[in-house]
């Protein structure tokens, strides 16, 4: 074998390892298979695949510590991933999961949070307790972004390359 051909050979011996890395499949859209992708703290409570007539999508919910309470969260992982991460706040007073459809539907990888309350985005009951207050003020969209886009990244074996945010009032 002469110089050119074990270069050419070797050139495609790199090409074949780096796509054989990029076509691998991400994990199945079921309880099982992302529980072992969450951080700690996190607890899924369900996971499905929501197809239509736009984009599918694995939707997953669960719950987050934060310093003296939980949050919900929702995460939209689409099956034809663009790469990049959206966050959606929510308005108000928060206490609501919106929907991640919209972003999912357009290949974002979405996520959002009640941000350690349940209730009206209207209605701010949960000002009087200190910890659903911090999580509300600051603690609820930080951690909620940290941890899902550390999903994320464990889902589709590379981190998002953009990071985006959507919202009013809290968050926005």
């Amino acid at each position: 074998m002469n110089l050119h051909s074990l270069r050419v050979a070797a050139t495609l011996a790199v090409l074949a390892g780096l796509c054989s890395t990029n076509l691998q499949a991400a994990p199945a859209c079921s309880l099982d298979a992302l529980r072992a992708l969450a951080p700690e703290g996190t607890q899924l409570t369900s996971a499905k695949r929501v197809n239509d007539d736009k984009l599918a999508f694995c939707q997953v919910e669960g719950t987050m510590a934060l310093p003296g309470n939980r949050e919900r969260f929702r995460l939209g992982l689409p099956e034809q991933w663009n790469g990049k991460f959206l966050f959606e706040a929510t308005g108000g007073g928060a206490g609501v999961l919106v929907d991640v459809g919209l972003g999912a539907r357009r290949g974002y990888a979405t996520a959002t949070t009640d941000t350690g309350h349940v209730g009206n985005p209207g209605e701010f009951d949960f000002w009087l307790d200190k910890s659903k207050r911090a999580g509300w003020i600051h603690d609820g969209v930080h951690i909620a972004t940290v941890n899902a886009k550390t999903m994320v990244a464990s889902y589709y074996r590379r981190a998002p390359a953009h990071n985006l945010l959507r919202g009013c009032s809290n968050g926005g």
